[in-house]
């Protein structure tokens, strides 16, 4: 691999670790709905900007893979992310990050099943690795009094990482049947702030949100680290290394998010959390080689 495209892969998943602890940190003084309808709509003009002057728009038609990136986008981007946040909001970053970002694991067993892909040989003992990673850090310490953490976290958090390994063969279905990448994650991003904002709007949200300058901010500038910055290097690595060269280091969102929840946000981590999310980056490691 090119030096030039590891470090750009390496600080593409680290924007999109920094892009969740914003939103661990905006989610302080923000209802969740109302942080990804924000999160969203802020970065529609400029994905709008590069999907007209790229021509990526002119590979939109009333299609299948249009109502697929349409489905991709309402799985992915507003259920995916909904739920994320939502128990990022409630719960440890440390604890959700590694967890959720598993979805790696759930593309290339899904594309297996559903695409026919080629199953990996390391298949089985990824799943294996990431079942017991998923459970180290779900134990936690029996104490007299009631725990702070909620059981069901790291079960949803699977969830989610199903959840975005699912939209991306829907979206892997969309560029192969000739979609730009342009166009594409600006239908999902369209699909999911246009869905977030009703929410948002319907349930009075932007009403009784404290701090919602503050908030606004920092929901602002976590979807454009995650959603601008990160997904445009990344687009930019590709064009200089193999999706399946890239793959393994895509862990690197786990990495670190663990460590920054730990190291910016003071969250205190045992060492079954460590070691799962060492586990979880090595079921990564060995499913995407």
């Amino acid at each position: 691999m090119e030096l030039l495209a590891l470090m750009l892969i390496l600080t593409a998943t680290f924007c999109w670790a920094v892009a969740q602890i914003i939103g661990k940190i905006a989610l302080k003084g923000i209802e969740t709905t109302l942080f990804n309808a924000i999160r969203f709509s802020a970065v529609i003009p400029f994905l709008l900007l590069v999907a007209f002057l790229t021509g990526g728009w002119s590979s939109v038609r009333l299609s299948a893979p249009l109502l697929v990136a349409i489905l991709s986008g309402a799985l992915g981007m507003f259920c995916g992310c909904q739920l994320f946040f939502y128990l990022m909001k409630r719960g440890a970053a440390h604890r959700i990050i590694p967890t959720a970002n598993s979805h790696p694991f759930w593309t290339i067993f899904l594309a297996a099943i559903l695409l026919g892909e080629e199953i990996k040989i390391f298949l089985p003992v990824s799943a294996v690795l990431i079942f017991l990673g998923s459970v180290l850090i779900a134990v936690r310490k029996k104490t007299g009094r009631k725990s702070k953490y909620w059981g069901w976290e790291i079960p949803l958090a699977c969830f989610v990482g199903f959840l975005w390994g699912f939209a991306t063969i829907l979206s892997k279905y969309c560029l192969n049947e000739g979609m730009a990448f342009s166009a594409l994650i600006l239908i999902q991003v369209v699909v999911a702030a246009a869905s977030f904002s009703f929410a948002a709007t319907v349930g009075g949200f932007w009403k009784n949100s404290k701090n919602l300058k503050w908030s606004t901010g920092l929901s602002v500038l976590s979807g454009a680290m995650g959603l601008l910055i990160g997904e445009q290097i990344y687009l930019l690595t590709l064009r200089i290394e193999k999706a399946s060269t890239l793959g393994p280091l895509m862990g690197g969102t786990i990495l670190f998010g663990f460590l920054l929840s730990v190291f910016l946000l003071k969250e205190h981590s045992t060492k079954k959390a460590i070691l799962g999310t060492a586990f979880i980056l090595g079921g990564i490691f060995l499913v995407a080689i």
